[in-house]
């Protein structure tokens, strides 16, 4: 982490002085599915397209790739990864080509070796999705039609997402709950007393702001093609929601900062459900009040529509 300013910096710096004509294309090409629903253990409301945008160079293509699945194929390993993306980079740069991918709404997508045996995946599974991924990228991009590159354009919108607080009395049974759910973690029992503790010292505090503030959306558009960027694991609903009004649409997450999961409505009405109840513990303390996704997807559309053109 202590290089990574450093080596941000010198990538932008070294973009700029490799600034040249370029034609561009975009395409969405289906994919074999390498994620899957992990709520619904099955690959039923997952995107299962690989968005591929390319600016096409003499001397190869720059592509800007963006799919949605979770970066856990190898689970808790102790090696330092860039899992299946990074596998996808370096099976294009492999090609002669450049290439940077977008970790799309994922928040409920894990890859699909862990639908056998999760956190069991290998490197050589990443090698196959890598290629996966490179081969049909490539593929895509000589087929896509050459667009228009009508200039860049961005929007950005704050907005303040409202948390649910529950009765103070109520705190010291959701620590249980959340122990009850996940004591066959390492250090649960810690994490549910440290929760707890915390809950209570900061509820005055928050049941008077019961919101965080200033969440970050953000939208860009080169030509037709359109970009939503939110700051959490977003499910996968969003984006196959907005991509129904906008097809040309790359969805980033963990974009801007990282406020924990965005879940979709079906999981706040589970009482058990990991991402809406016991996780938000780990971020923002209480959950996201369920009209959630009404105001992300909402902002979303309005930003999008913002940027103008189809």
């Amino acid at each position: 982490m202590g290089t990574l300013l450093r080596a941000t910096e010198e990538a932008a710096v070294a973009g700029l002085a490799d600034v040249r004509e370029s034609d561009f294309s975009f395409v969405s090409e289906a994919l074999e599915p390498i994620g899957f629903n992990r709520r619904t253990g099955n690959f039923d409301g997952i995107n299962p397209y690989l968005e591929v945008a390319s600016f096409n160079r003499p001397d190869g293509r720059l592509f800007l790739l963006n799919y949605a699945c979770h970066a856990v194929t190898l689970g808790r390993k102790p090696v330092v990864s860039a899992d299946w993306p990074g596998a996808a980079v370096r099976a294009l740069e492999a090609r002669g080509h450049r290439a940077l991918l977008l970790q799309g709404f994922c928040g409920d997508v894990d890859p699909v070796t862990n639908l056998n045996r999760w956190g069991e995946g290998t490197e050589e599974d990443l090698g196959l999705y890598g290629e996966t991924i490179a081969g049909r990228a490539v593929k895509a991009a000589r087929s896509a039609a050459r667009t228009p590159m009508a200039g860049l354009r961005a929007v950005e919108k704050r907005v303040r997402v409202p948390l649910a607080v529950p009765p103070r009395e109520a705190i010291a049974g959701l620590a249980d709950d959340f122990l009850k759910k996940n004591a066959r973690f390492p250090l649960a029992d810690r994490f549910a007393a440290e929760w707890k503790k915390h809950a209570l010292r900061a509820y005055e505090g928050i049941a008077a702001r019961p919101f965080v503030d200033r969440v970050p959306l953000q939208a860009m558009s080169i030509g037709a093609m359109k970009l939503i960027a939110l700051p959490g694991e977003v499910f996968s609903a969003y984006g196959l929601m907005l991509k129904k009004e906008f097809p040309a649409l790359l969805a980033a997450g963990y974009a801007n900062g990282n406020i924990g999961y965005l879940p979709s409505g079906s999981a706040f009405e589970d009482p058990d459900d990991y991402a809406s109840r016991f996780a938000p513990m780990f971020y923002t303390v209480f959950p996201f009040r369920p009209d959630l996704p009404l105001l992300i997807v909402g902002t979303a559309r309005e930003l999008l529509t913002s940027l103008g053109g189809p």
